[in-house]
């Protein structure tokens, strides 16, 4: 019976091994999808206050008042020029730059080369792009404040482990009922075989177990016709012949 109670352990703990796997699985492709989406974010938000600040060389560049109306994201937007190593803030809309004018980031220095966007805060990012004049020369720098664009799906990995936690639960009752009750139904039976035992009343089989069972139920039933084993049936002892010493009382 040990080995009945490692089969049934087994039928129920493998469909939870398969879950915590495909959980693990599925959470490590959503932190990466997340990544992904996160970066491809900030890359769009990057490029919109590029095209912005290309408007720098023609006179169709709306203000920033009406360009941070437009678009509600937008927590501020700021035209700075760099002084030595310090900034200064030439005009804003919406709220004030969160960073310090006497030690500005690094990453402004950065934007003679390329865009640079930044965290600033646990939801917030920074972008800069610069400003240049119709010779292509950088005289100032667009900055910005924004929500950072991460998705959120936690609703969506709470559901889809919820359902491997069902899933789990019902191939382990599924396991139990086809494969672990049909062979302890045949295991009582082979052992009311043996000691010469009634079979059970309830016989319980599945189309998974029928070759199993079919085998032995064949050596069951060869069993009982070669040692004379009769289910509910008690041996009687063999009369004494004359001269057989006693054999008690």
């Amino acid at each position: 019976m040990d080995l009945l109670r490692g089969l049934k352990l087994n039928c129920l703990l493998v469909p939870w091994v398969v879950a915590l796997v495909a959980a693990a699985v599925l959470i490590w492709f959503q932190h990466r999808m997340e990544a992904r989406a996160a970066i491809a974010g900030r890359q769009a938000l990057v490029a919109e206050l590029a095209a912005y600040a290309a408007f720098e060389t023609s006179a169709n560049r709306p203000p920033l008042d009406q360009a941070i109306n437009a678009d509600k994201r937008w927590k501020c937007l700021a035209e700075l020029k760099l002084e030595h190593d310090r900034v200064t803030v030439a005009r804003r809309a919406g709220a004030a730059p969160a960073l310090d004018p006497q030690a500005p980031p690094h990453q402004l220095w950065l934007v003679v080369d390329a865009p640079q966007w930044w965290p600033i805060d646990g939801d917030h990012i920074a972008v800069a792009v610069g400003l240049r004049d119709p010779g292509g020369r950088i005289n100032g720098i667009l900055y910005g404040q924004i929500q950072d664009p991460r998705p959120d799906q936690g609703i969506d990995l709470i559901l889809a482990i919820l359902a491997l936690a069902l899933t789990a639960l019902l191939l382990g009752w599924y396991l139990s009922r086809r494969i672990y009750r049909p062979i302890e139904s045949l295991a009582e039976q082979a052992r009311s075989a043996l000691e010469g035992q009634p079979a059970p009343t309830q016989d319980t089989h599945s189309a998974e177990t029928a070759v199993l069972r079919s085998s032995l139920m064949g050596l069951v039933e060869r069993y009982r016709s070669t040692s004379g084993k009769t289910p509910g049936v008690q041996p009687t002892k063999p009369a004494a012949r004359p001269g057989d010493p006693p054999t008690g009382p």
